[in-house]
């Protein structure tokens, strides 16, 4: 029972297992991690989902078919890891109100058009964009502000096809070590996201769904 250890979990992976919701995961009011790929999530609600979590650091939702981040739906997180890769988000707005904490920005494979609003995530060291729909060489040059960024992915975006890029790698300035087209770039930027090292963690891993459906509506 979940419940019972609402007041201790600081580890949580709940993959595959056909959630439709995050509801209710704010009662893990302790939660650091919180892993929910390969669900059916479409939305990070306000209220209800991980607004409140004032201790959470990571959070993955890959694979989901995510397409709605609600104003405020990250307000309270202190967010330095978040993967969503997979997923049909189109902007990264969204997320501004993590832009002082997160250091690892995951969207790859999404349908997101422009980075320009990047600027204010000052802490950020991986910014993974590879298959998206970016197309405006001129935005990239966002990146050389990002003062601590180590390595990002842009492979795949419309962008990578054009004339003036080739299949060559992308450079910025001093400002980053590693601005390239390429998954090696990432490999240091991502040493970092380990999570799951630290034994004293309370962890606990969800058992799949075994592809019985609705068996998991939701965290309540």
């Amino acid at each position: 029972d979940l419940a019972a250890s609402s007041s201790t979990l600081q580890y949580l992976d709940v993959s595959n297992n056909d959630l439709a919701t995050l509801q209710g995961a704010s009662r893990f009011e302790f939660l650091s991690t919180l892993i929910a790929d390969g669900n059916n999530i479409d939305a990070l609600r306000s209220a209800g989902d991980v607004a409140n979590l004032k201790s959470l650091w990571r959070l993955s939702l890959v694979s989901n078919g995510l397409t709605t981040i609600e104003p405020g739906a990250l307000r309270q997180c202190p967010l330095r890891a978040l993967n969503l890769n997979k997923n049909k988000i189109d902007a990264i707005e969204p997320f501004e109100s993590i832009a002082e904490t997160v250091s690892a920005l995951s969207l790859e494979d999404n349908n997101i058009m422009h980075i320009k609003c990047v600027k204010p995530f000052k802490q950020l060291s991986l910014l993974e964009l590879a298959g998206n729909n970016i197309y405006d060489l001129t935005e990239t040059n966002t990146l050389a502000e990002l003062p601590l960024l180590r390595a990002v992915t842009l492979i795949g975006n419309p962008l990578c096809t054009m004339q003036q890029i080739g299949d060559a790698p992308l450079y910025a300035d001093d400002a980053s070590d590693v601005v390239r087209n390429d998954d090696a770039a990432v490999d240091e930027a991502n040493m970092h996201q380990d999570a799951n090292n630290d034994s004293s963690f309370n962890k606990i891993k969800m058992q799949e769904a075994n592809g019985q459906q609705g068996s998991a509506a939701n965290l309540g």
